[in-house]
């Protein structure tokens, strides 16, 4: 016999880690039965109850557990309780009472009914039918239960909750997922290196905690190292901004507590006193700068994970199964090779090349400074030149179309004399989810490196001097010559006549 605070203590520790929960199905003093509901049913399951043990009651707050063992299969029960008892801090014991059949079941403060729970269901399967008695829950609710001690569990291994000591006990169904999903406000999901990203991760809370003293809901977030965090993130429960550690940040009452990662965060919130709130939307809000880091690589991935409690007798019971949400960019590199026309082997150095984008009202010139792409005016470009060999690179470009001007060529080359267009894209892969750079110069397929998001072209130089186009300082210099010859010749020509005169 054990005292009503020791059936209190029961009370608030059945239930269940892994596959189904241990509950009391509480019953009136008047007629000794009570029912078991389980709230959020989930489509297509099959709930049902399993009665462990007989429950008595004194009338003066006294309760006992027991079973009575009639030998054969039931007596494979016995044995598992009695393994169970065995484990060391287990807090449950079996003690055979004064009649020969029956045995008692006490609960001390080292009882955890998860563990018990996992137990329990990890011989469920090969128990015969005849060990105990089953309820199956109809449309989620079992009535007219004699008064026990009862199992709960789904045919896919489903956890459910006691949420109520009443008689008529009530059980919410924590299989019905927790999800979050994540998008960022880029479109093709192509950056530049210095972007500046807006990520948005969104879920909803729990729309019921009934029976936890704590319910966490924590959001984690993880960048890679092309990624740089800002460090500060905003947090909405419905319309209602409930934490920003942002500057200017006005939050009376924050809700939640932050933690700053290596390159992420962690918030956490203790659901229990927010009760308003239950059921309403989750928005988080946070922002991250591509970095010089994002060049030559496959893609910078922002990755989200939820966490929550699903064991109201266990405050570090998390619910981890969600897989994350993952958000991926990327950047491209061009890198362009000089070479000469009549010998694709030999590489040109001194080539010069500037890179452009069209904006609708001017040209857009490619500068890379800090770790950062601009976009400025043309002579504030950066001006790429070949080394000896013969490549120039632009990195950290999202995708588009540009235009690949040469500036001036190798000595004793020609120089292009039209802009080559360059287009940048991505494409899906042939693995699903995979993604690829596609490019092309002047119509033609570039060379790709999936690895690096890398597009290698070469562009041919002839030898030879082109000569100094219309209206440059090499024209100007023939026409002031050609002008001074033509005014010695007329001036000859005009003396020569007036000598012949005379």
């Amino acid at each position: 016999m054990k005292a009503r605070k020791i059936l209190a203590l029961v009370l608030a520790v059945l239930m269940a880690a892994t596959l189904g929960t241990a509950i009391f199905a509480a019953t009136s003093e008047e007629d000794g039965t009570g029912s078991i509901t389980v709230r959020n049913p989930a489509p297509g399951k099959t709930y049902t109850a399993y009665k462990l043990f007989d429950m008595t009651y004194d009338g003066e707050g006294h309760y006992a557990y027991t079973f009575d063992v009639m030998g054969g299969a039931t007596t494979r029960f016995l044995s598992a309780m009695k393994q169970y008892a065995g484990r060391e801090n287990s807090g449950f014991t079996v003690t055979k009472s004064n009649t020969d059949s029956v045995y008692t079941v006490d609960f001390t403060a080292d009882f955890s009914a998860a563990d018990f729970a996992a137990f329990l269901s990890d011989y469920l399967e090969t128990w015969p039918d005849t060990i105990l008695s089953v309820y199956p829950l109809e449309n989620g609710t079992v009535d007219d239960l004699p008064l026990a001690y009862y199992f709960v569990t789904t045919d896919n291994g489903s956890l459910c909750n006691l949420t109520s000591t009443d008689p008529d006990a009530v059980i919410y169904d924590k299989n019905v997922p927790l999800v979050i999903e994540k998008t960022a406000d880029d479109d093709d999901g192509t950056v530049l290196v210095g972007q500046e990203i807006t990520y948005t991760v969104t879920g909803a809370l729990p729309e019921d905690i009934t029976g936890y003293t704590a319910f966490y809901y924590e959001i984690s977030d993880t960048m890679s190292e092309g990624l740089t965090f800002s460090g500060s993130i905003r947090v909405l429960f419905g319309d209602d901004v409930v934490f920003d550690n942002g500057d200017g940040a006005t939050v009376a009452d924050p809700v939640g507590a932050y933690t700053a990662g290596s390159n992420g965060f962690t918030w956490r919130a203790d659901l229990v006193g927010l009760e308003d709130h239950l059921g309403d939307a989750v928005t988080v809000i946070y922002t991250a700068t591509v970095n010089g880091n994002a060049v030559e690589r496959d893609g910078e991935t922002n990755s989200a994970t939820l966490r929550y409690s699903n064991d109201p007798a266990d405050a570090t019971s998390f619910c981890e199964d969600n897989p994350p949400a993952v958000v991926e960019v990327y950047t491209f590199n061009v890198d362009v090779i000089k070479v000469d026309s009549a010998d694709d082997t030999a590489t040109l150095a001194g080539a010069e090349f500037v890179l452009y984008r069209e904006d609708g009202v001017e040209d857009l010139y490619y500068s890379y400074a800090n770790g950062a792409v601009s976009w400025v005016s043309e002579s504030e470009a950066s001006v790429m030149t070949t080394g000896q060999n013969g490549k120039v690179s632009f990195d950290g470009l999202d995708a588009g179309t540009y235009y690949l001007v040469e500036k001036k060529a190798p000595l004793g080359f020609k120089k292009a004399t039209d802009p080559f267009v360059i287009v940048l894209t991505l494409t899906d892969g042939a693995t699903a989810g995979e993604k690829v750079l596609a490019a092309s110069i002047d119509g033609v397929a570039m060379e790709t490196d999936g690895d690096t998001m890398t597009a290698t072209c070469t562009v041919a130089n002839p030898a030879g001097t082109v000569l100094p186009e219309t209206g440059g300082m090499g024209t100007t210099v023939l026409y002031v010559i050609g002008g001074i010859l033509i005014a010695v010749a007329i001036t000859v020509l005009v003396t020569k006549k007036r000598v012949g005169a005379k």
